[in-house]
This record gives structure tokens, C-alpha cells and sequence, in this order.
């Protein structure tokens, strides 16, 4: 990846996000350094003091949309929640983050921007992975996950369906909706770790889903 320039100001949070936006309505590979730049009211001079190439632009607006999480903090927010409740919480979000990408700024990412992509793509897989090991945790502790499992191993293989689904062209060509994919995964994991208990509350947790069963 690129070496930022010592000398070179960061961009605030204000003006990723206003970019950010840009993408979102006319797409990543339509949207012009001049474009940006007519977008924010500044000059091509301007910008150019932040970013050296779009490369660069898109790098830092991409790792703004997936900013790493504040597990610290997020565990104390969860803390009160049963990790079952979670992981559909967590089912919730990936669907919404999905339709706020936009498929072709995730093909134009991977296609004119492969070094992003793969940038992106392994921070998000960090990210997922630690964070249902902490939900793994909690539901062994709650009694609702075995313990006769080895975690890393479910964990992976859980992380690796949705790993799939951040590919824009495995995602074009799926044969059934996103959402049903997307609950199959989820319910599927419970079912493979849950303890009695556990499939108790995945049965009380299902009738909110029957649009997607």
C-alpha cells in the first residue's frame, strides 16, 4: 500500500463522509477527483494536499466506513443482551450495511481498486472474527453454546460464509435472496453450537423471522 507523506494534513472526518456520500449516489468509478472537489467547494490544489490520487482518497474513505470497533466498549453495551439476541442483532446490521454499499462501489472497489479491496476486506475480517469470539464467550458463559467445541474452528467457518458475501460478484449471482441467505447462515451457526437451552431461545427468536424462513 501507499507511504503517506509526512508533510501531508488529514482529511476530517466531515469531508470523508461527505465523500463518502458522493460514492454512494453516483458510484465509485463515475465519481471524478473534479466532481469531489465541485462537491466540497474546493480547489483541485486543495484536495490534492490531502490525497495524491484517487487511490489514496478511496483508501481513506473506505477504512472511515469500516472503522474498527470499540470492543471495550461494545461489551459493555451487549453485556445486558443474551448472545443468541446478538448474533440476529448482528444479522440486522450486515443486511443494512450491505444496502448502504451499493453493489457497484464494491465491484469498482475490487475491480479498479484490488489493493483497497483486499485492505478492507481483511480489517472486516478481523473485526467479525473477534467479535463473535467475544459472543461465543458470552453464550457459553450464558449456557446457551456448548463447550465441547473448539470456538476458533466454528467461529471461521461462520466467518467464512459471510467473508463470501462481501464479494460483489458472488453477491450478484446468488439463486436466493440476500436476506434468506443471510438468516440460513445465522441459524444454521445457533443450531450447530446451541445447548438445549440455546435451541429454546432460537425457537422464541424465529417468530420474528418468518418473512425470511
Amino acid at each position: 500500500m501507499r507511504t503517506e507523506r509526512t508533510d501531508q494534513p488529514h482529511p476530517n472526518p466531515q469531508m470523508l463522509e461527505q465523500i463518502s456520500e458522493l460514492f454512494l449516489k453516483y458510484g465509485l468509478r463515475s465519481t471524478s477527483m473534479d466532481d469531489i472537489c465541485r462537491h466540497l467547494g474546493i480547489s483541485k490544489k486543495t484536495l490534492y494536499q490531502y490525497f495524491e490520487n484517487k487511490e489514496q482518497l478511496v483508501e481513506a474513505v473506505f477504512i472511515m466506513r469500516h472503522q474498527e470497533f470499540d470492543f471495550e466498549s461494545l461489551r459493555k453495551k451487549i453485556q445486558p443482551v443474551s448472545a443468541i439476541q446478538i448474533l440476529f442483532g448482528a444479522m440486522e446490521h450486515f443486511l443494512h450495511a450491505q444496502k448502504g454499499l451499493l453493489p457497484a462501489n464494491m465491484f469498482d472497489l475490487k475491480k479498479y481498486h484490488p489493493a483497497v479491496f483486499d485492505t478492507i476486506s481483511k480489517r472486516i475480517e478481523n473485526c467479525i472474527r473477534e467479535f463473535y469470539s467475544m459472543v461465543f464467550q458470552k453464550g457459553q458463559t450464558e449456557g446457551t453454546f456448548r463447550t465441547d467445541l473448539d470456538a476458533d474452528i466454528q467461529i471461521w467457518l461462520f466467518g467464512e460464509q459471510f467473508y463470501m458475501l462481501r464479494d460483489p460478484e458472488k453477491v450478484s449471482a446468488l439463486p436466493y435472496s440476500l436476506e434468506k441467505i443471510v438468516y440460513a447462515i445465522t441459524e444454521n451457526f445457533i443450531r450447530s453450537v446451541a445447548t438445549a437451552k440455546g435451541l429454546e431461545e432460537l425457537q422464541e427468536m424465529k417468530t420474528k423471522y418468518t418473512n425470511l424462513q
